[in-house]
C-alpha cells in the first residue's frame, strides 16, 4: 500500500506539473489525458487490484469539468487527491513539497477555474490536512472583502436590513440543525458557511450604522469566553463538566450586561419544547431540582391524572393547561435521564414520516388511495414498513 501511495503522489505531481500551465490550457493542449492514462497503467501495474480504477474515478473525479473550454482537469484531480486523505502529514516531506506545488498551480488558474478548484477542495472535511492558521485567517478576510463588495454592487445584498435577514437566519439555523441531526458532514460544512454569512452580514450592517463591527463581535466573544472559563484562564478549579456549567451560569449573572435573574437568559422566542428544557436546566444550577431523579415519575403521573380529570369534565381551557403541565413534567424527566426532548421528538417525527411514506408509496403501487383502505389494511403495510427498517433505525415500535 505504501508503494501505491508513492505512485499516486508521483503521478499527481505529473498531473500538476506536466504541461498544465494556463498558457497551455488556453491553447487547447491536453497533456492531462496522457497523464491520466499513464497514471492508470502504473496504478494497475503496482497493485493489480481492480478497485484502483474505482478509486481514481470516485475520489479524483477525472470527468470533464469545463465542457466548453480546455482548463486542465488536474486542478480537480489534485484537489480530490487531497480530499481523499493521501496528502497527509504522515507522508512526510514528499507530501509537503507536492502540496505546495499543487497550491502554487491553483494560484495560477483563471478565476472560473479557481472557483472549481475551491469547490473540489472544500467539499470534504480536511481531516488529515487541517489548514494552517494563516490560511484560515486569509479565508476569513476574503469573505469579508467579498461581503463588502456585495453590499455595494449587488441590489439584493444592498437592500438587506436586520429585519429582512432575520427570517432567513432562522431558516439557515434550522438547515444546519437538520444536517447535524443526520451527521451529514458535507452539508454541515455548507450550512455553517451560510450561518457564518449571516453573522458577518449583521456585523456589516452594525458597522454601517456606526454601532459595532466584526472586530467588536469577536473581541466581546473572546472576553466573555475568558471570563467564563476561570478554570482555564484563572485560578478557579473545575474538575467536571457539571461544575463548569454551574460556574458558567453564576458568572453570567455577575457580568455587567449579564442576566439579572436566573431565567433571564432564556430567549422568549425559543420553541416551547426547547424553552421548557432550558428553563428547568437553569433552575437546576441554583439547586431547584429533585433530590432523586426517580421522584419525577410521581409528578408525571400526578399531571396525567389532572389532565384526564379535566378532559372528562370537557373543560377545554383547563385541559389545555393541564396538558402543558404533562409535557413540562415529561421534559423534566427527559432532562434528569440525560435525554434531549427535542432530539427525541424529532427522531419520532422522522420515524413516522419514513413509515407513512412507505405506506403511501405501497398504496400507490397497488393503484389504490389511502382513503379507500381500511385501518386494518394500513396497519398491515405499516408493520411491513417497520420490518423493512435497518437494525437500530427505531424499528422496535
Amino acid at each position: 500500500m505504501n508503494n501505491l501511495i508513492k505512485t499516486m503522489l508521483c503521478s499527481a505531481a505529473a498531473l500538476v506539473l506536466a504541461g498544465t500551465s494556463v498558457a497551455q490550457t488556453r491553447r487547447g493542449c491536453q497533456p492531462r489525458r496522457r497523464a491520466r492514462d499513464l497514471w492508470r497503467r502504473r496504478l494497475h501495474s503496482q497493485s493489480g487490484r481492480q478497485g484502483i480504477a474505482y478509486v481514481c474515478e470516485t475520489h479524483l473525479d477525472l470527468q470533464p469539468v469545463f465542457p466548453r473550454d480546455s482548463v486542465s482537469r488536474s486542478a480537480v484531480s489534485a484537489s480530490r487527491l487531497a480530499n481523499a486523505g493521501w496528502l497527509s502529514a504522515k507522508n512526510g516531506a514528499q507530501t509537503d513539497s507536492l502540496q505546495g506545488k499543487i497550491r502554487k498551480f491553483a494560484g495560477r488558474l483563471p478565476p472560473h477555474a479557481a472557483s472549481v478548484w475551491r469547490a473540489n477542495t472544500t467539499h470534504k472535511a480536511h481531516l488529515n490536512m487541517p489548514h494552517p492558521r494563516k490560511e484560515q485567517l486569509d479565508e476569513f478576510s476574503r469573505i469579508l472583502d467579498i461581503l463588502d463588495e456585495l453590499r455595494i454592487k449587488c441590489p439584493w445584498d444592498r437592500k438587506q436590513t436586520n429585519q429582512s435577514l432575520r427570517p432567513n437566519t432562522i431558516e439557515e439555523v434550522y438547515e444546519l440543525s437538520d444536517a447535524l441531526l443526520h451527521d451529514d458532514r458535507k452539508n454541515i460544512c455548507k450550512e455553517l458557511g451560510d450561518v457564518l454569512l449571516h453573522v458577518l452580514f449583521y456585523a456589516k450592517i452594525g458597522a454601517e450604522k456606526g454601532d459595532f463591527d466584526i472586530a467588536d463581535v469577536c473581541s466581546n466573544l473572546s472576553d466573555k469566553l475568558i471570563f467564563r472559563h476561570p478554570h482555564v484562564f484563572g485560578t478557579v478549579e473545575a474538575e467536571t463538566a457539571d461544575q463548569v456549567s454551574d460556574n458558567w451560569e453564576q458568572l453570567k449573572q455577575k457580568e455587567k450586561d449579564g442576566n439579572k435573574t436566573v431565567l433571564g437568559g432564556v430567549p422568549a422566542s425559543l420553541p416551547s419544547l426547547i424553552k421548557a428544557y432550558r428553563i428547568q436546566d437553569k433552575a437546576r444550577h441554583v439547586g431547584f431540582d429533585w433530590e432523586e431523579r426517580s421522584q419525577v415519575w410521581d409528578k408525571v403521573k400526578e399531571e396525567i391524572r389532572e389532565f384526564e380529570r379535566e378532559v372528562a369534565r370537557a373543560d377545554a381551557d383547563k385541559a389545555e393547561a393541564e396538558f402543558g403541565d404533562v409535557l413540562f413534567s415529561l421534559v423534566n424527566a427527559a432532562r434528569l435521564y440525560g435525554i434531549n426532548p427535542d432530539t427525541a421528538l424529532e427522531r419520532t417525527n422522522q420515524k413516522f414520516t419514513r413509515r407513512f411514506n412507505y405506506l403511501e408509496a405501497h398504496t400507490i403501487k397497488q393503484g389504490r388511495k389511502l382513503t379507500d383502505m381500511t385501518l386494518a389494511e394500513m396497519d398491515k403495510i405499516w408493520d411491513e414498513a417497520k420490518r423493512q427498517e435497518a437494525p437500530g433505525q427505531d424499528a422496535e415500535k
